[in-house]
């Protein structure tokens, strides 16, 4: 099994390899969720350490999460959080990739000696050029619905005419389900595809296994691996 930013650059598209979108459910919130989730095939499991989130998991029980994640990789999503708040979590969890949804600054993002992805909402008057120049240490950008009160997980869809062209990795968020994945990897061809309410059953938080597999299925076929 490759590990970090060597198992990135194997799933990286290239002349040689073929294209394989990655799958990341986030806003993961239990040990038994993360289990069905990692047996689907999904390549990132998110854990959202932002308090003001119906997603929130603490450090304590974000590890519990993450031991039965299996292969997948893990992510913690942060918005606008203090130093120690970070660090909390990296001592608690094996976190492969840092992603941050606020306003924090590219040093702070940069201050944790791990490979970070910088989420924006996407808009009309959306610069990605300025957006991604500031943020040029980032591994990745993770591109969502633009929302003044919420930071992601809004289940809404982005104008995808939007959609810029990058030299690094871009993460398509947004009001994705099995329903229009498959459409999303045909237009834009993203480096992976990031779902959370697309794949949730009633309750939020709490992802359903049918939906799971049906949204893996739908990427599988897309990238003609089914």
């Amino acid at each position: 099994m490759l590990a970090g930013l060597e198992w990135v650059s194997w799933r990286f598209r290239n002349d040689r390899l073929p294209v394989n979108t990655l799958i990341k459910v986030c806003g993961v919130t239990t040990p038994a969720d993360a289990e069905f989730i990692c047996a689907a095939g999904v390549d990132l499991i998110g854990l959202n350490y932002y308090q003001n989130s119906s997603r929130h998991v603490t450090p304590a029980y974000a590890a519990e999460i993450a031991r039965a994640a299996g292969d997948a990789k893990l992510v913690g999503v942060f918005v606008n959080p203090e130093y120690a708040e970070v660090r909390a979590a990296l001592d608690t969890v094996p976190l492969d990739w840092l992603q941050f949804h606020g306003s924090e600054t590219p040093a702070f993002c940069a201050s944790f000696d791990k490979p970070f992805i910088k989420a924006t909402g996407v808009s009309g008057n959306f610069d990605f050029a300025s957006f991604a120049e500031r943020y040029s240490h980032a591994f990745a950008y993770l591109l969502d619905a633009h929302d003044t009160q919420h930071h992601g997980g809004t289940g809404r869809v982005f104008d995808w005419q939007l959609w810029p062209e990058s030299t690094k990795p871009l993460i398509l968020s947004g009001g994705l389900t099995a329903e229009n994945v498959s459409a999303a990897i045909a237009r834009m061809h993203p480096w992976a595809v990031d779902v959370a309410s697309g794949v949730e059953a009633d309750v939020q938080g709490r992802k359903d296994p049918t939906r799971v597999e049906a949204f893996v299925r739908k990427v599988l076929r897309s990238d003609g691996r089914a």
